[in-house]
């Protein structure tokens, strides 16, 4: 049955409000795991965000800068164990930006002076478990010094960081400060993942408290981004400074989002510090390669253990040209946004009526025919879009089967053209020898074609004892982390499937979407792009919450080897080679 995704009433208005304000302020996540940077491609832009310098030129430094450390801290050793423990505990909880640090975050000597003049203890301060860092203490302190921004910063902002070893601690922080707690100037910057971004300040109407519950509407003072009249909001992990200085230099991590694209993992694990950050990468449940960072102040070479050099750069080798193709998937991503395609669900449809996937055949009888309208029910229908291109209805798993075919060169011609499809190496009906693509449009009869051609797939199908629905909350993402770090194995590019009960009729429906984004160190799916009133890219989150009694139901891997297979067939049949510009 289709995903009727469209109808699904969101129950909880202010968790709707939380993702209408963060559904673009996280846009930095989107992608990096899929092998290119948000600049590369034509993304929606931030809304709350803008640009002030190029993306940090930070990480330039070459192989014979490398400094190794000689010897950790027992903090600093300390703080490694916990820190993976601590992101994986706050997943559910707040929103971040994914961050590897060289370094526990630590104050500034300036800071420490700043501490130490107004009464605090600076030791007492830096340790973990201790009065001073309990939500009482700071809410003590923030009332004491609210109208003493500096002397707020040296405290809860170490060397600029929005970030705090306590769990309870830095989910009250998250609800109840922001950038006005802590600033007063007029501009200020930000450091986001690899993003240098500016914030200013200006008068807005303000609606939603920090906590998400409503208030009386009224102007206020926020910073904001240049384009835009929306607050800006402060992430656990983000580096704030009053001037770009500040940002860049001493700094306590380096960009993993840019790491993973580098080294092509999935997720990475910190086993430990000696001379450098001993971490495990995983590449799949069953591919792992340990080894040791080394850096100065950004992490700039990994040195494997577990294999030899010539074994690890095989390796890289072989991922690349997946990476590559996955970078091609955004492009026909990006190309199904501009061509305006649109949920496959007719207007008009009745509550008692379930049409989705109709207007998909009326399309199609229409474009071969060589009409630029078709009409359902006195409603019609272009066949193309303003730019010329075809404008098919799509189901959500139409999406993603189009997706992939479309970034093989598989797809429509536009208007103008004879009526008829170009060549490319995956077309699944074919492949796959089916005598109709109509088992094609429903997610169990793939996933069963997928279980019968394992040469071409890989299929997870949650077991039942851990088909927890989102409504249950923590143990919502408890049990999805679990199933991510073991056999689930998500991945960018995997197909995710959800399934349960939805609200307006009680009955079971499927969704699915692409994976665009794995967390680099909980391997918590962070983002899907998906279809629903139209193609996005939405957060799990704001997925989920459509229509909370449903689960993970699993995903659909189609296999890297069987894809490059077919695409060098295509290349030898057709005597051409093809790159990422194909």
């Amino acid at each position: 049955m289709f995903s009727k995704s469209k109808k699904e009433g969101r129950k909880n208005v202010s968790k709707i409000a939380k993702f209408i304000l963060y559904s673009s302020t996280l846009a930095i996540f989107a992608l990096q795991g899929i092998g290119c940077t948000t600049q590369s491609y034509n993304l929606k832009k931030d809304n709350t965000q803008f640009n002030v310098a190029q993306e940090a030129q930070t990480e330039d430094q070459s192989l014979e800068a490398v400094v190794e450390k000689e010897h950790f801290s027992k903090t600093d050793e300390e703080f490694f164990r916990n820190y993976p423990e601590l992101m994986k505990d706050l997943t559910s909880e707040i929103l971040y930006t994914s961050q590897l640090y060289t370094r526990r975050p630590e104050r500034t000597e300036e800071q420490k002076k700043i501490v130490e003049q107004n009464g605090i203890d600076v030791v007492l301060l830096d340790e973990r478990d201790t009065l001073i860092n309990t939500v009482e203490y700071a809410k003590d302190l923030l009332s004491k010094y609210a109208n003493q921004k500096e002397v707020l910063r040296s405290i809860f902002l170490p060397s600029g960081y929005f970030f705090t070893e306590n769990k309870d601690l830095a989910i009250w922080l998250y609800r109840n400060t922001n950038f006005e707690t802590f600033f007063n100037e007029d501009v200020i910057y930000v450091f986001r993942g690899h993003e240098l971004i500016g914030l200013r300040k200006k008068k807005v109407l303000t609606q939603l408290r920090r906590d998400w519950r409503p208030r009386s509407a009224k102007n206020q003072e926020m910073y904001c981004t240049e384009n835009s009249e929306s607050q800006a909001y402060l992430l656990f992990n983000d580096r704030v400074a009053i001037n770009i200085d500040g940002l860049t230099s001493n700094k306590h991590h380096t960009n993993i989002e840019d790491l993973q694209s580098k080294l092509m993992f999935n997720t990475l694990k910190i086993n430990g510090a000696d001379k450098g950050l001993k971490v495990s990468l995983r590449y799949s449940n069953k591919e792992y390669v340990e080894g040791i960072l080394k850096y100065n102040e950004d992490l700039i070479k990994f040195v494997p253990t577990s294999i030899s050099q010539e074994e690890y750069e095989t390796l890289l080798d072989k991922r690349k040209e997946f990476f590559d193709f996955k970078d091609k998937l955004i492009w026909a991503i990006n190309q199904f946004q501009e061509d305006e395609v649109f949920f496959d669900e007719p207007q008009g449809e009745r509550d008692d009526e379930q049409l989705d996937g109709l207007l998909r055949g009326l399309w199609k009888r229409a474009y071969y025919k060589g009409e630029t309208e078709y009409t359902f029910r006195g409603v019609t229908y272009d066949v193309f879009a303003s730019n010329g291109n075809v404008k098919t209805p799509q189901v959500c798993i139409d999406f993603v089967r189009d997706t992939f075919e479309r970034a093989s060169g598989n797809w429509y011609n536009p208007k103008g053209e004879k009526p008829g499809k170009t060549k490319g190496f995956l077309d699944f009906k074919k492949d796959l020898n089916l005598k109709d693509g109509y088992d094609l449009r429903r997610i169990a009869k793939l996933m069963k074609i997928a279980e019968k051609h394992k040469d071409k797939f890989e299929v997870f199908n949650t077991p039942e004892e851990n088909r927890v629905s989102y409504e249950a909350g923590k143990a919502f993402y408890d049990n999805l982390l679990y199933l991510a770090n073991g056999d689930m194995d998500l991945q960018s590019g995997d197909i995710f499937l959800i399934y349960g009960p939805v609200d307006y009729d009680n009955t079971m429906h499927y969704h699915s979407g692409i994976i665009s984004n794995v967390d680099p160190l909980t391997g918590f799916p962070i983002q899907l792009i998906q279809i629903s009133w139209n193609v996005m890219f939405d957060y799990l989150e704001s997925t989920m919450i459509n229509t909370e009694t449903r689960w993970a139901h699993g995903r659909i891997r189609i296999k890297p080897e069987w894809i490059l297979e077919q695409k060098e067939k295509f290349e030898k049949e057709n005597g051409v080679t093809l790159d990422q510009d194909f």
